[in-house]
């Protein structure tokens, strides 16, 4: 707990320190109703965990103490981040609407486009994890891997090209987990400790769900984006 409790401290002191205040707290709030989500997943599927941990510029990370029993409970564990994500966005919201105050719709557009990024399909975002549980349901483990890798790789490419060099770093780190969780995947079938398949039923399922997010997450940062005005987010940062 005094870990956490720390680290907690030094990212909001850091955030605070290049950012607004407001701002450094709005963005340690939205991250930690995120983080939350992955906590009621863990509790839904009866995973022991640790943390959350919270990493300045890096989010958090939560660490389950066991491996889930099957994809669809690693899917709600995944995706109850960002759907919690999405209710800190209409919070942001509804604080500007009731208080008139801007700073809250800045906030509302910084935890929508941080949601609608961790969404993208690549490890170790969000999305790559809900993108394994679908595709390692839809097709032998072997293939549902090589995909990943290679939506990363094209990802990594992208982000070289336009020069994001940040994030192509990123996405190298996320092709060895990718490896990685190959590794893991293919030993527990060995050992019989695999996780269970979702039914066809639950793949339709959660690749709507997963849509349906990606489309209301990208329409919220266009709302709020044009209520701030894109040219004035600059200011809320300074």
């Amino acid at each position: 707990m005094f870990l956490q409790i720390s680290l907690a401290v030094v990212t909001i002191v850091t955030y605070a320190l290049f950012f607004n205040p407001s701002i450094a707290l709005g963005l340690f709030g939205l991250l930690a109703i995120h983080e939350y989500g992955h906590v009621v997943g863990l509790k839904i599927t009866n995973i022991s965990y640790e943390g959350p941990y919270f990493i300045p510029f890096l989010g958090a990370i939560i660490v389950p103490q066991e491996q889930h029993n099957s994809m669809w409970d690693e899917f709600v564990f995944v995706y109850l981040g960002p759907l919690f994500g999405l209710f800190s966005v209409g919070l942001s919201i509804g604080l500007y609407y009731i208080t008139h105050n801007m700073i809250f719709m800045a906030i509302g557009f910084l935890a929508a486009f941080i949601n609608l990024m961790n969404l993208i399909p690549v490890f170790p975002l969000d999305g790559g994890r809900l993108t394994r549980s679908i595709f390692t349901s839809i097709s032998n483990s072997k293939a549902s891997y090589f995909i990943l890798a290679g939506i990363g790789g094209i990802f990594i490419s992208l982000c070289v090209f336009f020069h994001f060099w940040v994030f192509s770093i990123f996405g190298v780190l996320g092709l060895f987990q990718i490896r990685n969780e190959y590794y893991n995947a293919f030993y527990a079938q060995i050992t019989g400790n695999a996780m269970q398949k979702m039914s066809v039923q639950k793949i339709i399922t959660t690749t709507l769900l997963y849509g349906a997010l990606v489309l209301i997450l990208l329409y919220c940062v266009i709302y709020t984006g044009q209520i701030v005005g894109l040219e004035n987010i600059n200011k809320f940062f300074e």
